[in-house]
């Protein structure tokens, strides 16, 4: 029931979001031939607490994604509610991060796709190495397709362009019995610097005269 009055409430909410962020950022999206028809982990680069909502409103309607958000904020009801409808699910700020990656198995596990920011907080510059194992971790557990996107950075009313593209689904495969840190390191860094090449020339020209 709860799934259901979630999917309704998002398809609303999807519309007068979109069309809200067309009109406030010229929000424009790319790359929407490569969203996958089945389960997925959705990773990006995070420059703002606003991402989540960019990223959400360029999937389709039927890619709900679930994603973290710290427990704290759903102690105000009216949030929490706002916040489960939207997808999120809380994550204790002093639970273990092995909580975290069992609690987003299970929802992959479960045939739902998950929105996470490997690099594990907002960030300013472009390091592929900054990039925490735990998002690797899970899409090699999971087996489910990674779909890279990157955001472009910029958030003035009516002046900055928003930029989203997706990238081209992959997996994480792992070729060892068992995966060492060192694997995961390199499928971090992998995944990071994956999202960041999806900023392509044109995109670099476009941002360049935004910030003249």
């Amino acid at each position: 029931m709860l799934k259901a009055i979630r999917h309704f409430f998002y398809v609303i909410l999807y519309g007068l979001v979109f069309v809200g962020l067309k009109i406030l950022f010229r929000f424009e999206i790319t790359g929407r031939e490569n969203l996958p028809d089945r389960p997925f982990l959705v990773t990006s680069n995070h420059y703002t607490l606003a991402d989540p909502i960019f990223i959400t409103s360029a999937l389709r309607p039927k890619d709900l994604p679930r994603f973290m958000a710290k427990s704290e904020v759903f102690k105000f009801k009216p949030l929490g509610l706002f916040l489960t409808m939207c997808g999120a699910y809380p994550i204790s700020r002093g639970g273990s991060d092995l909580s975290a990656i069992k609690k987003t198995l299970e929802i992959l596990k479960a045939g739902r796709n998950v929105m996470i920011f490997p690099e594990g907080t907002r960030v300013k510059t472009e390091d592929a190495s900054a990039a925490k194992t735990g998002a690797a971790l899970i899409a090699a557990k999971a087996g489910v397709l990674v779909l890279p996107v990157y955001i472009s950075p910029g958030r003035k009313l009516f002046i900055s362009k928003v930029f989203l593209h997706f990238g081209e689904p992959y997996y994480v495969t792992n070729t060892e019995k068992k995966p060492t840190s060192e694997f995961y390191r390199e499928a971090a860094e992998d995944m990071m610097s994956r999202i960041y090449k999806l900023m392509n020339n044109p995109l670099k020209r476009e941002l360049r005269k935004q910030k003249k």
